[in-house]
């Protein structure tokens, strides 16, 4: 049985699994590495059955239990080439071995019955990458840390039935929140993360693709809330004709499938 998870999402860690019978991959590791192994015992799976660990960037809050949770299992580790010389040590490098997948090109591989693809993102990273992972029942797709919505993107997420878009902050509450001018000026750039109403576009062309679920993720807790990202996504939509939408929790699972 198909079954993927949000694991936490936004500013304190991200993760996200997806696997078919218990043994899947995930899709960045921040946080703790305790913080995710309890997560996946509480979706029925555990560290030892994860096969593969794709990382879109290399944030903190995107890598930062990569290094303990790769010494506790076997799974292989794919990160763009330029992204691992901003954050790999030589140690965990070394570690790795040949279980470490370098690629300096899109992602084209197959985990189990799983075939993972990549596709550029527009963040502030070192090649960051979106993901659409191709599977029995479907086809999921995950962009988040996207400062705005590309073509490449669009292309890469419609028709995909399941999708993890990021969410991040509602423009009122951004402009008049706590941060410096700086930090607001990167987060609202091209390269800094989505506002509640791209992403509300952008759900709706998904939507009209035939996205079924879409979960909103990476929201700020300075300037956002579910409810708000929720609401501002809902109203790109008529009544009573949009998919199911949920809101991911920074500290728990969300299921998406």
């Amino acid at each position: 049985m198909l079954t993927s998870y949000t694991l936490f999402s936004g500013s304190g860690g991200n993760s996200f699994y997806i696997g078919i019978d218990g043994h899947g991959i995930l899709i960045d590791c921040g946080g703790s590495a305790r913080g995710i192994c309890r997560a996946l015992q509480s979706i029925g799976t555990s560290l030892d059955r994860i096969d593969d660990i794709f990382i879109t960037h290399e944030h903190c809050d995107h890598v930062s239990a990569l290094r303990v949770l790769v010494k506790n299992c076997g799974a292989r580790v794919h990160i763009d080439a330029k992204c691992a010389e901003n954050f790999l040590d030589r140690a965990t490098a070394a570690m790795l071995g040949d279980r470490l997948m370098l690629s300096d090109r899109d992602v084209d591989f197959t985990s189990g019955r799983l075939k993972i693809t990549s596709f550029r993102t527009p963040h502030d990273a070192a090649n960051p990458r979106g993901y659409v992972i191709d599977t029995p029942d479907g086809r999921v797709g995950y962009a988040t840390d996207t400062g705005c919505v590309t073509q490449e993107m669009t292309e890469n997420l419609l028709c995909c039935r399941y999708a993890v878009i990021e969410a991040n902050h509602d423009l009122t509450m951004l402009k008049y929140g706590p941060y410096p001018k700086s930090l607001k000026a990167r987060i609202a750039s091209d390269t800094g993360h989505l506002s509640n109403d791209d992403s509300a576009r952008l759900a709706f062309d998904l939507y009209k693709s035939g996205t079924e679920r879409i979960i909103l993720a990476h929201l700020s807790r300075e300037n956002n809330t579910p409810q708000i990202a929720k609401r501002t996504v809902a109203s790109a939509f008529s009544a009573g004709d949009m998919p199911y939408v949920e809101a991911a929790s920074p500290v728990e699972v969300t299921r998406l499938i």
